[in-house]
């Protein structure tokens, strides 16, 4: 059987896009000369943001049957990269954008619509940002929300009875069976 496949030693497993709030992991394998995974060989990464030309070079770490490293803590941008081999001149290049993310983003507008239908259903007011302080006027004059002060009550007797009536057994029993052993009735 032949396979027209070219065989790499080296394959690099990494996505184009991440996410800013994904890890950014890249995960290599690297086969010794009759394709069996090899775990003693070291490989590096070179790192190279194309905005600020910024040079980064990290080990990879070894983890079940491939290595892998962790690039979560880099900043958004774009990035050139370069898997090497440290004995061998076996290397494998790419490049991968981090996307920036921004929580404010993700929703833009609130439904006013829908909000004042709520409060309209629920006997409540709407208000925006520009009149707060009418809203915590409202809040604190309102006589619905009063604090209420809960208190629990435990009492616990001064002679805990079960106890008690374990001695009375116990005195009992022996003082019985001393009688006994002595012959007395």
């Amino acid at each position: 059987m032949s396979t027209t496949k070219r065989k790499t030693r080296l394959v690099v497993d990494f996505e184009s896009f991440y996410e800013g709030v994904n890890n950014v992991i890249i995960k290599a394998q690297f086969f010794n000369k009759n394709y069996e995974f090899d775990n003693r060989e070291t490989l590096q990464i070179a790192l190279k943001n194309k905005e600020s030309g910024d040079v980064f070079n990290l080990p990879f770490v070894i983890k079940s049957n491939n290595y892998q490293v962790d690039l979560s803590h880099l900043s958004a941008g774009e990035y050139d990269f370069t898997v090497s081999a440290a004995s061998e001149q076996i290397s494998s290049s790419g490049s991968f954008t981090i996307l920036e993310y921004n929580v404010e983003q993700q929703f833009l507008n609130a439904n006013v619509s829908k909000l004042k239908q709520l409060a309209s259903k629920t006997a409540g007011t709407s208000c925006f940002i520009v009149n707060y302080d009418n809203m915590f006027n409202d809040l604190i004059a309102n006589k619905k929300y009063v604090t209420i002060q809960k208190s629990t009550k435990t009492t616990q007797g001064l002679i805990d009875w079960r106890y008690v009536l374990g001695i009375i057994v116990f005195c009992l029993s022996l003082e019985w069976f001393l009688r006994k052993y002595n012959g007395l009735t």
